[in-house]
């Protein structure tokens, strides 16, 4: 269980980076809001799957 649990955290983390990531690269000019769409829609696959691998076993 709590192996199941530390890798949704892993996901969660990686899902922030991809988002913070995404932004940056944005507000810096490096990419255009139609390239950014990938990168935020694997977070949000990151995001959804670490919150319900994180919250397994309570």
């Amino acid at each position: 269980m709590r192996r199941t649990r530390l890798v949704g955290q892993a996901f969660l983390a990686l899902a922030c980076l991809l988002f913070l990531g995404s932004a940056a690269g944005m507000v810096g000019g490096f990419i255009s809001l139609a390239e950014s769409v990938p990168y935020v829609g694997a977070a949000l696959c990151c995001l959804v799957g670490g919150g319900v691998l994180s919250r397994s076993g309570e």
